[in-house]
């Protein structure tokens, strides 16, 4: 019997068919969300590769003998030996063939421009052949075709190799580094939650009627349980709008931030702190009962964030601990000015040990990054004192002995790096797979194992971003010139070969977090320790009323107390702008802040 179809015009009106029942797919594959919300990646990638697909597929093939794509353009699939549709087993092994034809660089659905009876991989192996409605069927190969498919045979076995070596690729992970257990924290249990300040500092701003650490500690109770609700709901596949409220960990400072802001922006500092000395004068007044929780921050044992480490909620920022500190140091300005200097050069240095005390004890980038903000402040109001006026001060060598040298835990990382670890960790498996296991207030290695569906894999995630966060551990730890050359030239991690292949698209979500942020961050802290080396200087440099032209020669000579801790060289001194600098990794991240503007004779 003859078959009319011509080649070309009916593998495009099979490709227009095989386009149709892909959008329907996509269109059941939103329909069936509700069916997998919350189970993970896992479940939907099965969903959308192999069960919705299959069940699609051989039904429509088995009831109707064409899928609805093959039935808009008239399109029927036939078994060529009975000229009926094909029954259940014909049908899942055309499926099958279908799959490893995928593999074959798509020659499996492209052989059927080259067969007379149009005839894909899939169609040959099960018998079937696609028709038009109605027209008759070639029930022989011609000859050319036979040829053709011996060689068409030998492309399949090899497709069907890559099949399986494909398969057992994808399925293997690669097992958990050794120390990732190590890096994992039990959020569920705390030894002495007393000695912990991170209760009181996120809610450092509490009433003077209210205890600061029973307020923190309850907050974090409270927030860690929405958390697990959230997840509980999750798996019961609840939506969003279902979910309770977020608690707010917020503990606002009731005071007038643009009036405070206005003040240390002001180009004439001195002259906005005497317009705005009763604003300053009555908030320190009615915030006398701060003024202890502030103090006693210099005396925390530890500072450990007990939020349990997720997006779902953030630990806030510090804004209350940060105006406070703003409107203490003002304070302090103007007791300055009024001739309390020893009292007001006292109080400053007791701020550089609450900030060094934050930064050796922060176990979150929030709470390293709000001490890093806190040791400016400080920074700033020291070299404000020192520019205050051009007479001779003898404070200022309490200054040049009181300013602290930041220990080599407030330069590292890595605690608050074990932190962000715990964070991608519990991000990465909640996104994989089913996040009930959390409910233990912790991510172990069960629920990172648990979390490994083909092409996407939690093990792997974690394990590449322990190794950045160990090498950026590492970096942060380094001897000062050892940490410029190797932050002005990082070695990024790099996924394994095989991670290609089993981890691809975990491969692109590891690479997005290759975040230059985090050496940012190493460079800020380091800088920080620079200013107060320029500080130290700077106050010799008062004492000694050492003048402007020989400020250079006097670095010179004193490169052994204070140096570029990049380079090893003295610091620079330009005359004509009156101001001492340092260069270093990252020129053009924090320019202003190498700089140290000291009016002298």
């Amino acid at each position: 019997m003859s078959n009319t179809n011509s080649g070309f015009g009916f593998g495009m009106k099979r490709l227009a068919a095989f386009i149709i029942d892909f959008v329907l797919l996509f269109c059941i594959y939103l329909m069936a969300d509700d069916a997998v919300n919350g189970k993970g990646l896992s479940l939907i990638i099965l969903f959308t590769v192999l069960i919705i697909p299959a069940i699609y597929l051989i039904i429509f093939w088995v009831l109707a003998g064409a899928t609805p794509g093959m039935l808009i353009f008239r399109l029927r699939m036939r078994k060529i030996k009975t000229g009926r549709k094909p029954d259940l087993l014909t049908a899942v092994w055309r499926f099958i063939i279908f799959l490893i034809s995928c593999f074959s660089f798509f020659l499996g659905f492209l052989w059927q421009f080259w067969d007379s009876r149009h005839q894909t991989w899939a169609d040959k192996l099960s018998g079937c052949v696609i028709v038009k409605k109605g027209q008759d069927l070639q029930e022989n190969e011609t000859a050319g075709d036979q040829k053709k498919w011996r060689v068409g045979i030998i492309l399949l076995y090899i497709s069907t190799l890559i099949f399986v070596i494909f398969n057992v690729v994808i399925q293997y992970t690669e097992p958990l580094l050794p120390a990732t257990e190590s890096w994992l924290i039990d959020y569920s249990t705390e030894a002495n939650p007393e000695d912990n300040g991170y209760y009181q500092l996120i809610c450092f701003a509490a009433g003077s009627d209210e205890d600061p650490f029973e307020r923190g500690y309850r907050s974090i109770q409270d927030a860690n349980e929405f958390i697990m609700d959230y997840y509980r709901l999750r798996e019961a596949g609840k939506k969003r709008d279902e979910f309770p409220p977020q608690p707010d960990l917020s503990c606002t400072l009731d005071i007038d931030f643009d009036t405070l802001i206005s003040i240390w922006q002001a180009e004439d500092f001195y002259d906005a702190l005497l317009a705005d000395q009763s604003f300053i004068k009555s908030n320190m007044e009615r915030f006398s009962y701060l003024q202890k929780r502030y103090y006693q921050i210099a005396d925390y044992p530890y500072i450990s964030t007990r939020l349990f480490p997720d997006i779902a909620l953030i630990s806030p920022p510090l804004t209350a601990l940060i105006n406070y500190h703003r409107l203490f140091l003002a304070n302090i300005c103007l007791e300055y000015m009024t001739g309390e200097k020893e009292e007001a050069i006292d109080m400053l240095l007791k701020t550089f040990d609450i900030n060094n005390n934050m930064l050796e004890e922060s176990d979150s980038m929030i709470m390293k990054l709000t001490s890093c903000v806190l040791m400016r402040i400080s920074q700033d109001t020291c070299q404000r004192l020192l520019n205050y006026k051009q007479d001779f001060d003898p404070s200022y060598e309490k200054l040049l002995n009181g300013i602290p040298v930041l220990s080599k835990e407030a330069l590292s990382f890595r605690n608050a790096y074990v932190y962000e670890f715990n964070i991608e960790a519990s991000y990465t498996v909640s996104m994989l797979d089913s996040p009930y296991g959390f409910l233990d207030y912790k991510v172990d290695l069960e629920d990172i194992r648990n979390a490994n569906p083909p092409l996407l894999k939690a093990s792997q995630i974690i394990n590449f971003s322990l190794r950045a966060f160990k090498q950026y551990t590492a970096i942060s730890e380094l001897p000062g010139p050892q940490f410029a050359q190797e932050i002005s030239n990082p070695s990024l991690p790099k996924p394994h070969f095989i991670e290609y292949f089993n981890n691809t698209v975990g491969v692109a979500l590891e690479m997005s977090r290759i975040d230059s942020v985090y050496y940012r961050y190493l460079v800020m802290i380091r800088d920080l320790e620079l200013k107060n080396t320029m500080l130290r200087a700077a106050a010799s440099i008062k004492h000694h009323e050492i003048a402007s032209s020989n400020v250079q020669s006097f670095l010179d000579d004193n490169k052994d107390k204070w140096y570029n801790l990049y380079s090893g060289e003295p610091f620079n001194w330009d005359e004509a702008n009156q101001e001492i600098s340092f260069t270093g990794p990252l020129p053009g991240e924090f320019p202003d802040n190498r700089k140290l503007k000291l009016n002298l004779h």
